[in-house]
């Protein structure tokens, strides 16, 4: 198969706009930061520019394929583009199914980079998607690489960490640019272990949680969210139903208390006992 035919076969993003504005200057204020536009995913932009006077004469601009179909057939079949693109500092930032991070330009479509996680397809995996990634300015640090960072995590669960202009992977977080999730979760099935929604950053922390395959067994991995340093990649801390007094291992299997997203110890949370409830039947008086 060809390269130009295995690219039309792979999800596509559109840019859209109205063709009356397509020479106009960008807006500088325009962004979409995070998954969600704002920190609490609200999903509103105060962008004025299109509006319901206009919004009929939007014409498509540019397309863009991923290229991500065509090499695995079997995991094609489940393999799903839902991966909503963010805009920071005039880059639109996306990932795919595969797990490949992409740069482009919002006002042509012109591909800027492109980072392969290199996810091994020779097995199987609970889902094969990527929701999107997520970016960090980091305030403490000069010109130099990876300044701004684009958070990604992974099908094989792993949490990566790439130079905004570049696409290289920030030496300086983790390993070589990432950090093994499946460590502290008691991973039983590879490929069921899986992190398919984009970061959440907080501060300097970056927050993941987990994905995991259903109906395999009762004892599967551990179902945690943790917070790792934004700059080091190092495990700040881990939040989830088995994380509650216990005291840490060797493992990071347990944390002896909880803290906040920027990693500030703080009080243990008030848990409310569980009431049982007498079961009632509801309905009418027979009447006569």
């Amino acid at each position: 198969m060809s390269r130009r035919s295995r690219l039309s076969r792979g999800p596509a993003l559109a840019g859209i706009l109205l063709a009356s504005l397509a020479s106009a200057q960008p807006d500088l204020d325009s962004s979409w930061p995070h998954y969600g536009n704002d920190p609490g995913g609200a999903r509103y932009s105060a962008a004025a520019q299109i509006d319901r006077t206009n919004v009929d004469r939007l014409q498509v601009a540019w397309t863009f394929r991923t290229g991500a179909l065509g090499q695995s057939p079997a995991l094609d079949r489940k393999a799903a583009f839902e991966a909503t693109p963010i805009l920071v500092e005039g880059k639109l930032f996306l990932s795919t199914p595969y797990n490949h991070a992409i740069a482009l330009d919002p006002r042509t479509g012109v591909k800027l980079w492109e980072y392969d996680a290199a996810l091994d397809r020779s097995h199987g995996y609970s889902e094969v998607t990527s929701r999107g990634v997520s970016a960090w300015r980091d305030p403490a640090a000069g010109a130099g690489p990876c300044r701004t960072r684009i958070f990604m995590g992974t099908l094989d669960a792993r949490l990566i960490a790439l130079d905004a202009d570049t696409g290289a992977p920030c030496a300086g977080f983790g390993a070589g640019g990432q950090v093994d999730l499946t460590r502290g979760v008691d991973l039983r099935d590879l490929g069921n272990y899986q992190m398919t929604s984009a970061p959440a950053v907080s501060g300097d922390v970056v927050v993941v949680g987990s994905s995991i395959g259903d109906n395999r067994a009762v004892d599967v991995e551990r179902g945690i969210v943790r917070g790792f340093d934004a700059r080091s990649g190092a495990l700040r801390w881990t939040l989830g139903p088995d994380s509650l007094g216990e005291p840490d291992d060797s493992t990071d299997r347990r944390r002896q208390c909880l803290v906040d997203p920027l990693g500030r110890r703080g009080a243990r949370p008030r848990l409310r006992p569980h009431r049982q409830r007498e079961p009632r039947l509801l309905g009418r008086h027979p009447q006569g």
